[in-house]
């Protein structure tokens, strides 16, 4: 008995036989058995690559790409050109029928089709590509053994060259040192000198406000007098009346504290 099926991302093939009795004989004795042992093994590989057709997967930082690339010189419109492709991907720890991913890949130019997911665990991605012809093209196995930030870098340049273009997207301004972080080039600068004159002129009306409002008695009117007594310190004589002495009252006191009398 031969059974075969498609499990995961691969094909499993089954063979029930007697190894040593009455019909093990006649089964070694079968011409065709080379053929069919053959056969099956291709089969359970999944035979050739289609002629045209690359798929391969790969990490740009937390990300991993899946990406199928045609021979521009196929012969679109033919039963066997492309136009749809999905994705397989079995995250690491989900290697005995967990959860998969299934991705549908989006065409990104006239021979390319791509598709994204997150990295999310550290460990060995497996995957593959079923293309809309029904052919199953197998991916390199993808791992993640660090995190994404650590990865390093092939171009010296490459950090330099991001900041420049992060400066040209938003109009900002390349600064990697705070050497000239104060330079008069900043104060230059139309977001930063708008701002001199307002906030000259308001630190003035407060000024001239808490002036006004001492000679012409505006706190006093309304009521503010109490609440500035909360920020002194508390008297000795708290919680006692305090008589009302006049400025003449207060001079003559002084006078006679001098005169010893």
């Amino acid at each position: 008995m031969l059974a075969f099926w498609h499990r995961g991302l691969g094909r499993v093939a089954a063979l029930t036989a007697e190894a040593d009795g009455k019909y093990s004989g006649r089964l070694n004795a079968w011409g065709d058995f080379q053929g069919f042992a053959v056969g099956l093994g291709r089969w359970l590989l999944g035979g050739e690559p289609p002629a045209g057709v690359r798929a391969t997967i790969d990490r740009t930082g937390g990300q991993g790409v899946v990406r199928v690339e045609l021979d521009p010189d196929r012969r679109r419109g033919a039963p066997d050109d492309v136009r749809v492709a999905t994705a397989t991907i079995v995250p690491p720890g989900e290697r005995t029928g967990g959860a998969t991913r299934r991705l549908a890949l989006s065409w990104i130019g006239e021979d390319t089709l791509e598709a994204r997911f997150p990295l999310e665990k550290a460990g060995l991605y497996l995957g593959a590509v079923q293309l809309g012809t029904g052919t199953v093209l197998p991916l390199a196995p993808l791992s993640l053994p660090y995190s994404p930030e650590f990865e390093p870098r092939t171009d010296p340049e490459e950090g330099k060259k991001t900041l420049h273009e992060i400066a040209r997207v938003t109009g900002g301004a390349e600064r990697a040192t705070w050497d000239d972080v104060f330079s008069a080039r900043l104060l230059r600068n139309r977001q930063v000198k708008d701002l001199v004159v307002p906030l000259t002129l308001m630190l003035l009306l407060l000024q001239v406000t808490e002036i006004a409002g001492r000679r012409l008695l505006w706190f006093e009117r309304l009521g503010l007098r109490a609440s500035a007594s909360l920020l002194r310190p508390p008297s000795p004589t708290v919680g006692k009346p305090t008589p009302k002495i006049s400025p003449l009252e207060r001079a003559k006191k002084k006078a006679r504290n001098r005169m010893g009398r």
